[in-house]
This record gives C-alpha cells, sequence and structure tokens, in this order.
C-alpha cells in the first residue's frame, strides 16, 4: 500500500470530507484514481458515482457544474467522489463551491487538486484537509526565498530555472504563477509592519506582485518577462536584517 492509499484507508474510516492535494494534476491523478479503486473497491469507468472535473482554469460555469452534480446521492446507497484538477481557480469559483464544501452529502469526497495551496481562498483552504504530495511547491518557496535575498541581476539569471525554459508553454505559464504566488506571500510575510519599510511603497510594491499574479495566468502573458518585471520591482531582503 503506497502512501495515498495509507491516506484514503485513513478517509474512507474516518470523517473528513474535503482534501486538498498540492500538486500538478497529471501526476496525483492516475495515483488517485488507482487509490480510490483499491482502497474503496470501486470501479470508477463510467459510475455516475465517480464525478472528475479537470481544466487550467476553474471558472463559475465550473464550480456550478460540480455543485449541480454534488447535489444528489449516490444511486447504489455508497460513496460518491469529486475530483477537482485546476492549474488556477477563480475567486468567483472557489466562492461559488464554498456552501458544496461547508454543508456536505453524507459519504461525499472531494478532492481539489491544484499547484499551490496559497491559490485558495483561505475560507475554502480551512474547510479541507491538506495533502502535499507536490515537491514542486517546496522547490518554488526555496526559489521565492531566494529570489528576494538576491541582487536585480542574480534574479535575471534565476529566471529560466524559475520557468524551466525546456518545458512546454502551458508549463512555463504554471511554473511562474506557483513562483509569483510563493513570492507573493513571502514579500507580504517579511515586509508587512516593518517600521524601515515605507507604507505607500510596500503597498504599490503587492498590487504590482498581484498584477502579475492575475496575467501569469493568462495564455497570451510573456512568463519571462513577468519575472523580469519582478526582479526591478521587489524590495531585496538584506540577509540578518529581518531575522
Amino acid at each position: 500500500m503506497n502512501e495515498l492509499e495509507k491516506i484514503l484507508e485513513d478517509i474512507r474510516i474516518g470523517g473528513q470530507h474535503a482534501f486538498l492535494i498540492t500538486a500538478e494534476t497529471k501526476n496525483v491523478l492516475p495515483l488517485l484514481r488507482d487509490g480510490i479503486k483499491e482502497v474503496f473497491k470501486k470501479k470508477i469507468e463510467n459510475d455516475p458515482d465517480y464525478y472528475e472535473f479537470v481544466t487550467e482554469k476553474l471558472n463559475v460555469e465550473g464550480a456550478r457544474r460540480i455543485r449541480m452534480a454534488s447535489q444528489r446521492r449516490s444511486m447504489g446507497g455508497g460513496n460518491r467522489f469529486f475530483i477537482i484538477g485546476a492549474d488556477s481557480l477563480l475567486e468567483e469559483a472557489q466562492n461559488a463551491l464554498l456552501k458544496t464544501l461547508e454543508e456536505p452529502i453524507a459519504g461525499h469526497f472531494f478532492f481539489i487538486i491544484t499547484p499551490n495551496e496559497h491559490l485558495l481562498l483561505p475560507t475554502v483552504r480551512s474547510r479541507m484537509q491538506k495533502l502535499n504530495f507536490s515537491p514542486e511547491a517546496v522547490i518554488g518557496d526555496s526559489l521565492s526565498e531566494k529570489f528576494i535575498e538576491s541582487s536585480v541581476q542574480d534574479r535575471l539569471l534565476m529566471i529560466p530555472e524559475i520557468m524551466k525554459e525546456d518545458a512546454e508553454p502551458s508549463t512555463q505559464r504554471i511554473n511562474v504563477k506557483n513562483f509569483i504566488v510563493n513570492l507573493k506571500k513571502k514579500v507580504f510575510d517579511e515586509y508587512k509592519g516593518r517600521d524601515f519599510y515605507d507604507k505607500k511603497n510596500f503597498e504599490q510594491v503587492m498590487s504590482e506582485i498581484t498584477k502579475a499574479e492575475k496575467y501569469s495566468g493568462d495564455v497570451a502573458s510573456a512568463p519571462r518577462l513577468l519575472l523580469e518585471f519582478l526582479s526591478f520591482i521587489c524590495p531585496r531582503k538584506q540577509v540578518g536584517d529581518l531575522e
């Protein structure tokens, strides 16, 4: 029994109903399918009690479809499974899912798979148990730490590593968005309320990072240009000064 199957076994006998898996959907989805088959002894192919919704960006329409699908009970009286895989989730879509997560039908299990937990609203995250299977998220966090400690020149040299230049354009966008989400949190945590940092300038920096985060999910965005822009506008952390 692998790690995911052990967790699913705990889920089967426990009471939690909603789970957040931090990972790329393509990496964890086959494992999740196999785990549900093995642990719950369920044949998921053409099963109306197994619902899978995988998309690059979850919008309101998608969230409503998931909610509608979740409003009926199992035809056989057993468990129902809802797997949502998304590289990004619009805030409106998350709000549309909230009531579903707040008032689940007994025996319904929800799994949201996304590359970074900070893509979700705090209100959504608080209603889910976190299952972290993503080394990429840890790597992204360490890169954002290195980024704010580096000079502009060194940041520019980091761009190929952040993007994973040899990857497909869609994967590069995911990598850059994941990095920016981590960077935004890192900058906010490091500099909020610091007496030595100008408040107006801080708010402007956070606003620009937020814009870059928004644009990074657009198929027409230029990931390299976004990272070059952030290299110049992000404050530099002096190692030791904020300890």
